[in-house]
């Protein structure tokens, strides 16, 4: 089985993969001067992904919050012995295939410096920009405020008070002090932002040498080492229903966070001492186009990444990712399946929340997992399998032990990636404690006079939208 690291408030996926036994080999004799040629597939033991909320929306530049990722990304290099790595990066499948391989390229290469401390590569994304990916003095502003600079908010827009943050930055690191955030204050500047995103599980600075990549740093430009995989292999793709509606400008915002999953950077570790001559990897390099990925398609790859009748997710139907090289390495990779975070409030018959109630939470028929919600009923369970289908159980605990173990409440939610707004509704609806018939009308009712609105039983924008705000949030009705 696949082992995960254990759930904790985060937001990337690491896991170790299924490790293979090593067959025995059957060779026949040969005459002359021939040689049997053996050659070992190449398949990763680990991954570790990234997921795009770590970036701003089509930006490369590596946020402060993903500094606990990296440490997680650390503790699982040193448990599986120092293996070999690459970067991936990948975008949605949405626009177009040349601009998605350079922001997937330029997010691999992002990720790739800070693990190798190459300030010279975070130094060209920062110059060069490309379409919507600015750096732009937001970064720096950004980067001071995460190295306890106070810049003030990241707005891109420099002011006395950014100015008094570059200034102690500079006399901090014995820099000229003149407020300018020229070439000298931006190397110093990476640096300590790498440092500190960088570290391991006791705060120490970790980082990657060139020999540890896949290439081990042999082409200058990074092929082997890192690729951006542009919108080519999807976690999973809208049907074409779902692709024409969400197409809609109206829905875009909806459709940017329905995708996320879809942005990612992901690294595959390989096994220690792996190495692979650059000239015969078949992925180019993240500044090149995308004709050599495409040479590396299924026959049916531009069928696979667009839209059919079903929604499909790569987990489960395994034709979602038109690059056969990156499908072989991905195809039981538990860090290329589809994860959400579920949070609930736990209620009792009356609808009161239990403080402190345990819970039980199986996800679909295997994964089980047991905890305690916190004093306002509230439970928030991450990298949870979707779509899968969850069963909650919940009580508090003198209820479950007067039961004799048994739990007094269950639910079943349908952890979908996306849905109709009645269908929505009916879920949620049902997760607080709503009885939901054929009829939606009685339940919107009853829901709209318990939260203030008025009670016309119809699904109405303000009603979806609080509805949403309770379900998803878990506030209480006097907060409301």
């Amino acid at each position: 089985m696949a082992k995960s690291s254990p759930t904790v408030p985060s937001s990337s996926v690491v896991a170790e993969h299924d490790r293979r036994d090593s067959l025995p080999v059957n060779v026949g004799p040969t005459t002359g001067d021939a040689f049997n040629t053996l050659r070992a597939r190449l398949l990763p033991i680990a991954c570790w992904r990234l997921e795009a909320l770590h970036f701003d929306f089509d930006s490369s530049f590596v946020k402060p919050e993903s500094a606990l990722e990296f440490r997680r990304f650390v503790a699982l290099w040193k448990r599986t012995g120092h293996p070999t790595v690459s970067v991936f990066g990948h975008a949605d499948p949405v626009g177009d295939d040349n601009y998605n391989k350079q922001l997937s390229g330029r997010r691999a290469t992002a990720v790739y410096a800070v693990f190798t401390r190459n300030v010279d590569l975070w130094e060209e994304l920062y110059a060069n920009n490309v379409s919507g990916d600015s750096w732009g003095f937001r970064s720096l502003q950004s980067m001071l405020g995460a190295l306890g600079f106070d810049a003030g908010p990241p707005t891109g827009a420099t002011n006395a008070r950014t100015d008094a943050a570059v200034r102690a930055f500079q006399t901090d690191q014995h820099l000229k002090v003149d407020g300018i955030v020229g070439a000298k204050t931006r190397h110093e500047l990476y640096l300590a932002y790498m440092e500190f995103l960088c570290r391991d599980e006791a705060e120490q600075p970790f980082k990657l040498a060139p020999g540890d990549f896949l290439g081990a740093g042999q082409d200058a430009k990074g092929k082997a080492d890192r690729q951006g995989c542009s919108e080519f292999n999807p976690l999973f793709v809208f049907s074409k229903a779902q692709n024409k509606e969400l197409s809609a400008p109206s829905r875009k915002a909806e459709r940017d966070e329905t995708n996320q999953p879809n942005r990612r950077v992901l690294i595959f570790l390989f096994p220690t001492g792996t190495h692979v001559a650059p000239e015969a990897w078949p992925c180019p390099r993240t500044s090149e186009g995308v004709s050599a990925c495409k040479r590396r398609f299924w026959p049916d790859g531009d069928v696979r990444r667009n839209p059919q009748e079903q929604l499909r997710e790569y987990a489960t139907t395994h034709n979602t990712f038109a690059c056969l090289f990156y499908d072989g390495m991905a195809r039981r990779s538990p860090c290329e399946i589809l994860r959400k975070t579920l949070t609930a409030r736990l209620l009792d018959a009356d609808k009161q929340a239990i403080g402190g109630a345990r819970y039980r939470l199986t996800v679909g028929t295997h994964e089980v997992r047991e905890n305690v919600a916190d004093d306002s009923g509230r439970l928030t369970e991450s990298d949870v399998l979707a779509p899968s289908k969850v069963t909650l159980e919940w009580g508090a605990a003198e209820e479950i032990t007067r039961l004799g173990g048994a739990f007094p409440y269950q639910a079943v939610i349908a952890l979908d990636l996306v849905g109709d707004d009645e269908a929505d509704a009916r879920k949620r609806l049902h997760n607080l404690g709503y009885a939901v018939a054929s009829d939606l009308g009685p339940a919107v009712q009853e829901f709209q006079q318990d939260y203030g609105l008025t009670p016309s039983g119809d699904l109405d924008d303000p009603t979806k939208s609080r509805l949403t705000l309770v379900h998803d949030t878990g506030i209480a009705r006097d907060e409301v």
